[in-house]
């Protein structure tokens, strides 16, 4: 879930509750009281060891995030056009919350009222991008997917976020075109165009935007040979 804005926070849920799956199906402990205490200090672990083994994303979210807080700062929204041609677009304003006291019925009734500012949420923008950036490019994905089946004559498709199905008949061609379209994607290497993109925005950013995060060793061709690589 990294990649989608996990935290710290999100990462204690996780392992909470596959700590406690796993005590109710009968598994026993011997920490009693100190139990939420333990499942803090294993979390922790988790989330250093993720850092650890998922490098790229972590620094790939690191700059999307770094990257959202300057054009925030800039009081500018982001938005960028993903390979299916499909353009995102970001904006979390700062809302101001204003309380009405009124009367209704002889009694007295505050009610809140949120009015969107002029001003750019930078917390908003840095926390959401990563998930919404890559939830850009899965729903990319599918698109393209779904364009080239059609294109080959089948349309009875069944598809949900990332999870894609079809006639028994047509499974094995399915599994060949969406790896092909994700090999597509990302050899286009999108981060760089999307960096390319914030500039022509929020050119006044340029000084301050850090470098993408280096390439790594993944061979793209190898997703072709990969048994379980989507639902």
């Amino acid at each position: 879930v990294l990649p989608y804005g996990g935290t710290p926070r999100s990462c204690l849920k996780y392992v909470e509750e596959a700590v406690m799956e796993k005590i109710n199906g009968g598994k026993e402990h011997n920490f009693g009281d100190e139990l939420k205490r333990a499942i803090s200090w294993l979390s922790s672990l988790v989330w250093e060891s993720i850092g650890d083994v998922v490098v790229a994303a972590k620094d790939a979210m690191g700059w999307l995030q770094k990257t959202a807080r300057l054009s925030a700062k800039a009081n500018k929204p982001l938005y960028w056009q993903t390979p299916s041609g499909f353009v995102a677009y970001q904006l979390y304003p700062e809302v101001k919350h204003k309380l009405i006291k009124t009367r209704i019925n002889g009694a007295i009734v505050r009610l809140s009222n949120y009015e969107e500012t002029d001003t750019v949420n930078g917390s908003k923008q840095s926390t959401s991008i990563s998930p919404n950036y890559v939830h850009s490019m899965d729903a990319a994905a599918m698109v393209l997917t779904a364009a080239h089946l059609a294109e080959a004559g089948i349309t009875n498709l069944a598809m949900i976020h990332d999870s894609y199905g079809t006639h028994a008949c047509d499974t094995t061609f399915l599994n060949t075109v969406l790896r092909r379209v994700f090999v597509d994607m990302y050899r286009a290497r999108p981060l760089q165009a999307l960096k390319e993109e914030v500039l022509q925005q929020c050119p006044e950013i340029a000084d301050d935007l850090p470098e993408l995060p280096p390439d790594g060793t993944l061979d793209l061709q190898q997703v072709m040979k990969s048994d379980f690589f989507f639902a």
